[in-house]
């Protein structure tokens, strides 16, 4: 990756920004909420005798991608993620982590609506359209997530161009990950 003059000059003045203790504390502090949430739900539910459904296990799956977020992020940390670009550590590494990050956070989404969406058909479920409107809704969203997670996946062709000097075609992907943001 090549630099401009001006932005080297701009980091070399700004070196002590660093935003690495905020990445790693909101991580954390999203991580150990969500956990906690979802340990509260399961326990609402053993508590109240209410049956273990869709909705509850999809949440429960959305753990998964979430943590795999979460110690990818930390790990971005050490190669450099929060300061300036001059100071990356690892730059095949960051890339890669970060092309993981953009598909757990997917995947991560997509269960969660979809856990949204399985919870208004279990309390709608007596009004048909609503019920029926909310699977045109979670076609929807998968269908989407899945795009953007190959989007994520095949953002360069070849993939390790993102990371080696290597020419690719890439696309931009910021319009699709703000959009499911």
């Amino acid at each position: 990756m090549s630099l401009l003059s001006e932005d080297i000059e701009y980091d070399e003045e700004h070196a002590s920004d660093n935003l690495q203790p905020s990445i790693v504390a909101s991580n954390a502090a999203g991580w150990i909420l969500a956990y906690i949430s979802v340990g509260l739900r399961i326990w609402a539910r053993k508590m109240g005798k209410a049956s273990f459904g869709a909705d509850d296990w999809l949440i429960v799956a959305a753990l998964v991608p979430l943590s795999t977020y979460a110690i990818v992020c930390w790990i971005q940390v050490t190669f450099g993620e929060g300061k300036h670009i001059l100071y990356l550590k690892n730059s095949a590494g960051f890339v890669q982590g970060y092309v993981t990050c953009v598909v757990a956070y997917a995947i991560c989404v997509v269960l969660s609506k979809l856990s949204i969406l399985c919870f208004y058909c279990r309390i709608f479920s007596p009004v048909r359209s609503l019920y029926y409107t909310s699977w045109g809704f979670g076609a929807f969203i998968v269908a989407y997530s899945l795009a953007l997670v190959l989007a994520a996946a095949l953002g360069c062709i070849p993939l390790s161009s993102m990371w080696t000097e290597a020419p690719g075609k890439c696309i931009d992907t910021l319009p699709p990950f703000t959009i499911i943001g």
